[in-house]
């Protein structure tokens, strides 16, 4: 099970966030919004207009910019491919669902089995919740899922409801350690 933004691609938010400039209190609803979406209590639009009137810009405008610095980790792509050859990936993200299908329409390279998003599953990581969903969404138990994320909080929480947790750094130590593993 992945993680999608920092992982699988690049972290656009926070590149976007880097830069347009923001003061504290700027920054601070902005990180609101974005969870506001990520649990899917607004839509797209509504996001887009209000992070546009944070920065004086058109929604459309920061939408766009938004989708714009997706780039999804070839190296990784191949890594999703190799791994799908023997077993059920997965994708777990904070993350609006109608955001990720069209990433994952416009970049068919990267095809996980299974997709979920904290939208659909109402719950952010490292919320225990969103763990006990997927895994209800998988059927298998948490012991057979491992899980992959850049950030320290999740892959603890992911450790704590018992999955398999590493945190990811690079493709080059991914890969080393799936291979340690015989995961890949």
């Amino acid at each position: 099970m992945f993680d999608w933004f920092g992982v699988l691609c690049s972290k656009v938010f926070q590149d976007w966030v880097d830069q347009n400039t923001l003061d504290s209190e700027g920054l601070r609803k902005l990180r609101n919004l974005a969870d506001q979406l990520d649990l899917g209590r607004i839509s797209l639009d509504a996001f887009y207009d209000s992070i546009g009137s944070a920065v004086n810009k058109p929604g459309l405008q920061c939408g766009a910019e938004l989708y714009s610095m997706v780039r999804v980790d070839e190296e990784m792509s191949e890594i999703v491919r190799q791994l799908r050859k023997r077993h059920v990936v997965s994708v777990l993200s904070n993350i609006h669902v109608e955001f990720l299908a069209k990433i994952l329409s416009d970049h068919p390279d990267i095809n996980p089995d299974v997709v979920m998003t904290s939208s659909e599953l109402g719950a952010l990581k490292p919320d225990p919740l969103i763990f006990e969903r997927a895994r209800e969404r998988l059927r298998v138990s948490f012991g057979d899922i491992l899980f992959i994320d850049d950030s320290e909080a999740n892959v603890i929480a992911a450790r704590q409801v018992g999955m398999v947790g590493l945190l990811f750094t690079a493709p080059s130590a991914l890969k080393t350690e799936l291979k340690i593993q015989g995961i890949l």
